[in-house]
Protein backbone atom coordinates (compact mmCIF):
# COMPACT_ATOMS: atom_id res chain seq x y z
CA UNK A 1 0.00 0.00 0.00
CA UNK A 2 1.42 3.32 -0.74
CA UNK A 3 1.93 5.90 1.18
CA UNK A 4 -0.06 8.07 -0.06
CA UNK A 5 -2.80 5.97 1.37
CA UNK A 6 -1.63 5.60 4.53
CA UNK A 7 -1.64 9.21 5.00
CA UNK A 8 -5.47 9.41 4.31
CA UNK A 9 -6.20 6.12 5.76
CA UNK A 10 -5.86 7.66 9.36
CA UNK A 11 -7.04 4.64 11.10
CA UNK A 12 -5.04 2.03 9.36
CA UNK A 13 -8.38 0.08 8.67
CA UNK A 14 -7.86 -0.49 4.78
CA UNK A 15 -10.92 1.43 4.28
CA UNK A 16 -11.01 5.55 3.39
CA UNK A 17 -13.57 6.76 4.64
CA UNK A 18 -15.49 10.55 3.65
CA UNK A 19 -14.02 12.08 6.83
CA UNK A 20 -10.72 10.94 6.88
CA UNK A 21 -10.43 12.36 3.19
CA UNK A 22 -11.80 15.79 4.30
CA UNK A 23 -9.65 15.44 6.85
CA UNK A 24 -6.68 15.08 4.40
CA UNK A 25 -7.25 17.60 2.18
CA UNK A 26 -7.59 20.21 4.71
CA UNK A 27 -4.14 19.33 6.21
CA UNK A 28 -2.98 19.81 2.57
CA UNK A 29 -4.92 23.32 2.65
CA UNK A 30 -6.77 21.93 -0.16
CA UNK A 31 -9.48 25.02 -1.04
CA UNK A 32 -11.95 22.66 -3.42
CA UNK A 33 -14.59 20.93 -1.64
CA UNK A 34 -15.99 17.50 -3.01
CA UNK A 35 -19.26 16.30 -2.19
CA UNK A 36 -22.25 14.58 -2.89
CA UNK A 37 -22.22 13.79 -6.96
CA UNK A 38 -25.51 14.82 -8.07
CA UNK A 39 -25.23 13.85 -11.46
CA UNK A 40 -26.51 10.60 -12.73
CA UNK A 41 -23.12 11.01 -15.02
CA UNK A 42 -20.44 11.15 -12.07
CA UNK A 43 -18.95 7.94 -11.31
CA UNK A 44 -16.89 8.12 -7.92
CA UNK A 45 -14.30 5.36 -8.16
CA UNK A 46 -13.08 3.87 -4.81
CA UNK A 47 -9.05 5.45 -3.54
CA UNK A 48 -8.15 1.48 -3.86
CA UNK A 49 -8.83 1.71 -8.08
CA UNK A 50 -7.22 5.30 -8.71
CA UNK A 51 -4.16 4.63 -7.09
CA UNK A 52 -4.29 1.21 -8.41
CA UNK A 53 -4.74 2.72 -12.02
CA UNK A 54 -2.17 5.31 -10.91
CA UNK A 55 -0.06 2.89 -10.63
CA UNK A 56 -0.75 0.95 -13.92
CA UNK A 57 -0.04 3.96 -15.40
CA UNK A 58 3.61 4.22 -13.63
CA UNK A 59 3.92 0.79 -15.10
CA UNK A 60 3.11 1.73 -18.65
CA UNK A 61 4.95 5.00 -18.72
CA UNK A 62 7.88 4.43 -16.43
CA UNK A 63 7.17 7.63 -14.68
CA UNK A 64 7.86 7.70 -11.18
CA UNK A 65 5.93 7.16 -8.16
CA UNK A 66 6.38 10.90 -7.73
CA UNK A 67 5.35 11.84 -10.63
CA UNK A 68 1.63 10.09 -9.54
CA UNK A 69 -1.02 12.60 -9.52
CA UNK A 70 -2.23 14.25 -6.16
CA UNK A 71 -5.42 12.14 -4.05
CA UNK A 72 -7.55 15.10 -5.21
CA UNK A 73 -7.44 14.22 -8.55
CA UNK A 74 -8.37 10.79 -8.59
CA UNK A 75 -12.12 11.80 -8.02
CA UNK A 76 -14.07 13.89 -10.92
CA UNK A 77 -15.52 17.13 -9.87
CA UNK A 78 -19.03 16.54 -7.93
CA UNK A 79 -21.96 17.79 -9.31
CA UNK A 80 -23.43 17.70 -12.82
CA UNK A 81 -21.46 17.52 -16.25
CA UNK A 82 -21.36 21.05 -18.07
CA UNK A 83 -23.17 21.35 -21.32
CA UNK A 84 -21.34 23.01 -23.82
CA UNK A 85 -22.28 26.63 -23.21
CA UNK A 86 -21.28 25.65 -19.23
CA UNK A 87 -24.73 25.34 -18.58
CA UNK A 88 -26.07 22.35 -16.49
CA UNK A 89 -29.88 20.53 -16.20
CA UNK A 90 -29.95 18.58 -13.44
CA UNK A 91 -28.68 21.34 -10.85
CA UNK A 92 -31.48 20.12 -8.63
CA UNK A 93 -30.35 16.90 -6.40
CA UNK A 94 -32.90 14.49 -8.26
CA UNK A 95 -32.49 10.72 -8.81
CA UNK A 96 -29.65 8.60 -8.17
CA UNK A 97 -26.06 9.13 -6.37
CA UNK A 98 -22.73 8.36 -5.73
CA UNK A 99 -22.11 8.00 -1.63
CA UNK A 100 -18.77 6.86 -0.30
CA UNK A 101 -16.65 6.26 -3.06
CA UNK A 102 -19.36 4.29 -5.45
CA UNK A 103 -22.25 2.92 -2.64
CA UNK A 104 -25.26 3.49 -5.40
CA UNK A 105 -28.43 4.69 -3.46
CA UNK A 106 -31.69 6.52 -4.99
CA UNK A 107 -33.63 9.59 -3.88
CA UNK A 108 -36.51 8.42 -2.04
CA UNK A 109 -38.24 11.75 -1.29
CA UNK A 110 -41.54 11.12 -3.78
CA UNK A 111 -41.19 7.46 -2.54
CA UNK A 112 -43.32 7.66 0.69
CA UNK A 113 -44.73 4.17 1.75
CA UNK A 114 -48.26 4.38 2.61
CA UNK A 115 -50.59 1.86 4.54
CA UNK A 116 -52.45 -0.71 2.13
CA UNK A 117 -56.57 -1.08 2.62
CA UNK A 118 -56.05 -4.75 0.83
CA UNK A 119 -53.39 -7.31 0.96
CA UNK A 120 -51.86 -8.45 -2.64
CA UNK A 121 -50.27 -11.61 -2.66
CA UNK A 122 -48.39 -10.76 -5.88
CA UNK A 123 -46.67 -8.01 -3.62
CA UNK A 124 -46.11 -10.05 -0.72
CA UNK A 125 -42.34 -10.21 -0.42
CA UNK A 126 -41.84 -12.51 3.01
CA UNK A 127 -44.15 -13.39 6.21
CA UNK A 128 -42.54 -14.94 9.31
CA UNK A 129 -44.17 -16.26 12.12
CA UNK A 130 -42.32 -15.90 15.66
CA UNK A 131 -42.20 -19.43 17.26
CA UNK A 132 -40.42 -17.63 20.40
CA UNK A 133 -39.90 -14.15 22.21
CA UNK A 134 -37.79 -12.82 19.54
CA UNK A 135 -37.61 -13.78 15.79
CA UNK A 136 -35.57 -12.33 12.87
CA UNK A 137 -35.19 -12.30 9.02
CA UNK A 138 -32.57 -11.35 6.18
CA UNK A 139 -34.25 -9.79 3.23
CA UNK A 140 -32.26 -8.51 0.05
CA UNK A 141 -34.10 -5.12 -0.93
CA UNK A 142 -33.97 -3.04 -4.10
CA UNK A 143 -32.80 0.70 -3.60
CA UNK A 144 -35.22 3.50 -3.67
CA UNK A 145 -37.95 0.77 -3.64
CA UNK A 146 -40.70 1.82 -0.06
CA UNK A 147 -41.36 -1.22 1.88
CA UNK A 148 -44.00 -1.67 4.40
CA UNK A 149 -43.33 -3.84 7.82
CA UNK A 150 -46.60 -4.93 9.12
CA UNK A 151 -46.83 -6.33 12.56
CA UNK A 152 -49.66 -8.40 13.92
CA UNK A 153 -50.82 -11.09 16.84
CA UNK A 154 -51.83 -14.44 16.21
CA UNK A 155 -55.56 -13.58 16.57
CA UNK A 156 -57.58 -10.32 16.82
CA UNK A 157 -57.62 -8.30 19.97
CA UNK A 158 -54.67 -9.75 21.55
CA UNK A 159 -52.57 -6.55 22.97
CA UNK A 160 -49.03 -6.98 23.77
CA UNK A 161 -45.24 -4.56 23.76
CA UNK A 162 -43.17 -5.37 20.82
CA UNK A 163 -39.98 -3.38 19.56
CA UNK A 164 -38.96 -3.65 15.74
CA UNK A 165 -35.12 -3.18 14.76
CA UNK A 166 -33.71 -3.09 11.00
CA UNK A 167 -30.08 -3.71 10.50
CA UNK A 168 -28.61 -2.83 7.40
CA UNK A 169 -24.99 -2.47 4.92
CA UNK A 170 -26.78 0.63 3.28
CA UNK A 171 -28.21 3.70 3.82
CA UNK A 172 -31.98 3.37 5.05
CA UNK A 173 -35.40 5.05 6.31
CA UNK A 174 -36.78 3.59 9.08
CA UNK A 175 -39.98 5.42 10.29
CA UNK A 176 -43.46 4.21 11.42
CA UNK A 177 -46.62 5.48 9.64
CA UNK A 178 -49.30 7.26 11.38
CA UNK A 179 -52.77 5.39 12.17
CA UNK A 180 -55.18 6.14 8.88
CA UNK A 181 -58.90 5.65 8.98
CA UNK A 182 -60.22 2.93 6.67
CA UNK A 183 -63.78 2.41 6.40
CA UNK A 184 -65.64 -0.37 3.61
CA UNK A 185 -68.92 -0.56 2.60
CA UNK A 186 -70.64 -3.21 0.58
CA UNK A 187 -73.27 -2.74 -2.15
CA UNK A 188 -74.33 -4.44 -5.35
CA UNK A 189 -75.31 -3.70 -9.16
CA UNK A 190 -79.11 -4.54 -9.46
CA UNK A 191 -81.48 -4.29 -12.62
CA UNK A 192 -82.33 -0.52 -11.54
CA UNK A 193 -78.92 0.16 -10.33
CA UNK A 194 -76.67 -1.41 -12.66
CA UNK A 195 -76.33 1.94 -14.74
CA UNK A 196 -73.47 1.31 -16.98
CA UNK A 197 -70.41 3.92 -18.15
CA UNK A 198 -70.96 7.41 -19.62
CA UNK A 199 -69.78 5.68 -22.75
CA UNK A 200 -72.20 2.94 -23.27
CA UNK A 201 -75.43 3.92 -21.33
CA UNK A 202 -77.41 6.91 -20.95
CA UNK A 203 -78.73 5.08 -17.22
CA UNK A 204 -74.99 5.91 -16.06
CA UNK A 205 -76.23 7.99 -13.07
CA UNK A 206 -78.22 5.64 -11.51
CA UNK A 207 -74.98 3.77 -10.32
CA UNK A 208 -75.05 3.41 -6.85
CA UNK A 209 -73.05 6.64 -5.34
CA UNK A 210 -71.27 7.33 -1.97
CA UNK A 211 -70.57 10.32 -0.03
CA UNK A 212 -67.00 11.27 1.44
CA UNK A 213 -66.27 14.68 3.13
CA UNK A 214 -62.34 14.94 4.85
CA UNK A 215 -61.39 16.63 6.99
CA UNK A 216 -58.57 18.56 5.67
CA UNK A 217 -56.16 18.18 2.51
CA UNK A 218 -55.12 14.56 2.29
CA UNK A 219 -54.34 11.38 0.31
CA UNK A 220 -57.57 9.18 -0.49
CA UNK A 221 -56.71 5.78 -1.69
CA UNK A 222 -59.97 4.56 -2.91
CA UNK A 223 -60.42 0.58 -3.78
CA UNK A 224 -63.12 -0.66 -5.61
CA UNK A 225 -63.51 -4.53 -5.14
CA UNK A 226 -65.79 -7.46 -6.26
CA UNK A 227 -66.07 -11.24 -5.00
CA UNK A 228 -64.32 -13.07 -8.07
CA UNK A 229 -66.11 -16.33 -6.82
CA UNK A 230 -69.29 -14.58 -7.89
CA UNK A 231 -67.75 -12.29 -11.14
CA UNK A 232 -65.92 -15.44 -12.81
CA UNK A 233 -69.13 -16.35 -14.94
CA UNK A 234 -69.45 -12.49 -16.05
CA UNK A 235 -66.06 -11.75 -16.51
CA UNK A 236 -66.22 -14.90 -19.16
CA UNK A 237 -68.72 -14.62 -20.43
CA UNK A 238 -69.11 -10.26 -21.07
CA UNK A 239 -65.52 -9.70 -20.12
CA UNK A 240 -66.20 -6.01 -21.97
CA UNK A 241 -69.69 -5.41 -20.05
CA UNK A 242 -68.39 -6.25 -16.84
CA UNK A 243 -65.08 -4.39 -16.69
CA UNK A 244 -65.68 -2.17 -13.94
CA UNK A 245 -64.02 1.31 -12.16
CA UNK A 246 -65.50 4.18 -10.88
CA UNK A 247 -66.06 8.07 -10.91
CA UNK A 248 -65.01 10.75 -8.41
CA UNK A 249 -67.42 13.86 -8.45
CA UNK A 250 -68.14 16.99 -6.74
CA UNK A 251 -71.39 16.97 -4.72
CA UNK A 252 -73.40 19.90 -4.16
CA UNK A 253 -75.14 18.91 -0.67
CA UNK A 254 -74.64 16.67 2.40
CA UNK A 255 -76.86 12.99 1.88
CA UNK A 256 -77.53 13.56 -2.07
CA UNK A 257 -76.53 12.26 -5.17
CA UNK A 258 -75.13 14.50 -7.91
CA UNK A 259 -78.30 15.73 -10.27
CA UNK A 260 -77.68 13.96 -13.61
CA UNK A 261 -78.39 17.09 -15.43
CA UNK A 262 -75.14 18.33 -13.58
CA UNK A 263 -73.29 14.74 -13.49
CA UNK A 264 -70.74 15.80 -16.37
CA UNK A 265 -69.34 19.11 -15.16
CA UNK A 266 -69.27 17.54 -11.64
CA UNK A 267 -66.93 14.88 -12.77
CA UNK A 268 -63.16 15.50 -11.23
CA UNK A 269 -61.26 12.15 -12.07
CA UNK A 270 -62.82 8.47 -13.86
CA UNK A 271 -60.46 4.97 -13.52
CA UNK A 272 -59.69 3.35 -16.63
CA UNK A 273 -62.30 0.37 -16.55
CA UNK A 274 -60.39 -3.03 -16.58
CA UNK A 275 -61.67 -6.87 -16.54
CA UNK A 276 -60.38 -7.07 -12.92
CA UNK A 277 -61.47 -7.85 -9.20
CA UNK A 278 -60.08 -4.78 -8.06
CA UNK A 279 -59.51 -1.04 -9.57
CA UNK A 280 -58.01 1.54 -7.47
CA UNK A 281 -56.97 5.53 -7.34
CA UNK A 282 -55.09 7.65 -5.12
CA UNK A 283 -56.04 11.37 -4.73
CA UNK A 284 -55.04 14.24 -3.23
CA UNK A 285 -58.42 15.96 -2.19
CA UNK A 286 -59.32 19.05 -0.02
CA UNK A 287 -62.50 19.76 2.32
CA UNK A 288 -65.15 21.25 -0.73
CA UNK A 289 -67.05 24.62 0.05
CA UNK A 290 -70.21 24.64 2.46
CA UNK A 291 -69.10 21.52 3.25
CA UNK A 292 -70.38 19.87 0.42
CA UNK A 293 -68.91 16.00 -0.26
CA UNK A 294 -67.27 14.34 -2.84
CA UNK A 295 -69.33 11.79 -4.77
CA UNK A 296 -67.54 7.95 -5.64
CA UNK A 297 -70.01 6.09 -7.93
CA UNK A 298 -68.87 3.12 -9.23
CA UNK A 299 -69.88 1.44 -12.54
CA UNK A 300 -69.48 -1.44 -14.68
CA UNK A 301 -69.08 -0.78 -18.54
CA UNK A 302 -71.93 -2.08 -19.94
CA UNK A 303 -75.32 -2.06 -18.38
CA UNK A 304 -77.53 -4.12 -16.93
CA UNK A 305 -74.11 -6.18 -15.31
CA UNK A 306 -75.73 -7.26 -11.73
CA UNK A 307 -73.45 -8.45 -8.79
CA UNK A 308 -72.12 -7.46 -5.38
CA UNK A 309 -68.81 -5.16 -4.80
CA UNK A 310 -67.37 -3.10 -2.01
CA UNK A 311 -65.84 0.24 -1.68
CA UNK A 312 -63.02 0.87 0.75
CA UNK A 313 -61.50 4.61 1.45
CA UNK A 314 -58.16 4.74 3.13
CA UNK A 315 -56.75 7.95 4.30
CA UNK A 316 -54.98 9.82 6.73
CA UNK A 317 -57.21 12.53 8.45
CA UNK A 318 -60.91 12.50 10.08
CA UNK A 319 -63.63 11.65 7.11
CA UNK A 320 -66.86 10.76 6.91
CA UNK A 321 -68.06 8.13 4.17
CA UNK A 322 -71.54 7.20 3.89
CA UNK A 323 -74.04 5.70 1.23
CA UNK A 324 -76.65 7.37 -0.53
CA UNK A 325 -80.01 6.97 -1.34
CA UNK A 326 -80.82 5.52 -4.81
CA UNK A 327 -81.98 7.31 -7.52
CA UNK A 328 -85.75 7.19 -7.41
CA UNK A 329 -88.01 3.81 -7.97
CA UNK A 330 -84.98 2.22 -7.92
CA UNK A 331 -85.06 0.81 -4.15
CA UNK A 332 -81.69 0.43 -1.60
CA UNK A 333 -79.07 -2.53 -2.01
CA UNK A 334 -77.06 -1.15 0.29
CA UNK A 335 -76.39 -3.15 3.59
CA UNK A 336 -74.86 -2.37 6.87
CA UNK A 337 -71.26 -0.45 6.69
CA UNK A 338 -68.11 -2.67 7.82
CA UNK A 339 -64.79 -1.50 8.88
CA UNK A 340 -61.75 -3.73 9.13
Amino acid sequence: MSATFDAIDRNHDGIVSASELDTYRKMKGSSQSHGVASSLAANLPSIDEGLLNGSARQYATGASPLDAPPPDELLPPAGPTPLPDGSTLDLAPVGSYNLAFGLPVRDTAESVPIRRHHADKAELLESLVAESSAASIVLRLDPGVPYVVSVHTARPGELANYSLHAYSDALISFTQIEATTQRVLRASWRSATAGGCHIESAKWMSNPQFGLRVGALTNVEITLGRPANKWKGSAKARTLESMMGFYVLRGETVGQRVRPEQAEAAVIHQTVFLPAHEVKASLYLEPLPDDAPYIIMPATFGAGQRGPFSLGINTDVPCEFEPLPDAPGTGSPYREPHSP
